[in-house]
């Protein structure tokens, strides 16, 4: 009878748990708020640092593009990185660093990042991550149009006076947007100072540098703060670069900024 009833609790004990068969994966982790925010914060952090490698590797290949209609298949990381610029957009850009995970206590709306049971879906569905084997990658793109905005400038300007020689001052006025820098050249003699500041936008949302021309060739690296007023002593006559660089957040709204550029 003991053992009777030993056998009957061990068959009972193995009916009440749940058959794996082998060569059978377990269920993948379901969606979680968690998961989805980490997703979501890694997202921001690569696009915002414009950090093509890192958003390519939160894409499940072959993706699907949608632009203007067509259907582009983008096959590996190789193509996605060559043509990240064509697919995050800055308008894309800056409505996935808007986006916020939907709460019960918020309305849905084109920043609103909506949980499925199948994924993630970010910007009113222009960025559909599904959700395989426990992670989230991005499926599909849908390029959104561009919207009209200022832009700053694409060509090297020349500074000009309307005295020739002696003291004299110049001002022009230019759009702080996206990062961009704006740059200006204006030649001066040896012995004379020449002194640019910038003024009319908040804070520390722009700087300035200035630096022979010569030794600007072929230099992209960032300008650091350095505040609004710089100056320098020519050595020799020649001609002085100036660059405007707007620091803000890249999807802060334009700013209009004066440069006054005076020699003496």
């Amino acid at each position: 009878m003991w053992r009777q009833a030993v056998a009957g609790i061990a068959a009972a004990i193995v009916a009440m748990t749940p058959a794996v068969s082998h060569g059978q994966t377990p269920a993948a982790p379901p969606a979680t708020p968690g998961r989805a925010a980490d997703f979501l914060d890694r997202l921001k952090q690569a696009v915002d640092s414009a950090d093509r490698r890192a958003v390519s590797t939160m894409v499940a290949y072959p993706l699907t593009v949608l632009a203007s209609g067509f259907n582009i298949p983008v096959k590996d990381a190789a193509a996605f990185i060559r043509m990240y610029d064509s697919l995050i957009t800055p308008e894309l850009h800056c409505a996935v660093m808007a986006s916020e995970l939907s709460t019960g206590n918020t309305s849905a709306s084109r920043r609103a990042a909506i949980i499925t049971p199948d994924g993630l879906s970010l910007v009113d569905g222009a960025v559909w991550a599904p959700l395989k084997e426990g992670r989230y990658r991005i499926a599909r793109i849908r390029v959104l149009p561009p919207v009209p905005s200022v832009a700053g400038r694409n060509a090297v300007e020349r500074i000009t006076f309307t005295e020739p020689k002696g003291e004299r001052s110049a001002s022009v006025t230019g759009w702080l947007v996206r990062h961009n820098v704006d740059v200006f050249v204006v030649g001066i003699r040896k012995g004379e100072m020449v002194q640019a500041r910038i003024d009319g936008f908040r804070g520390h949302d722009a700087t300035l540098r200035l630096s022979p021309q010569s030794s600007t060739a072929g230099r992209a690296t960032p300008l650091p703060d350095i505040g609004r007023t710089t100056s320098a002593r020519a050595a020799g006559d020649g001609e002085y670069r100036i660059e405007v660089a707007h620091l803000a957040s890249y999807c802060d709204p334009p700013q209009r900024y004066k440069l006054t550029v005076a020699v003496r």
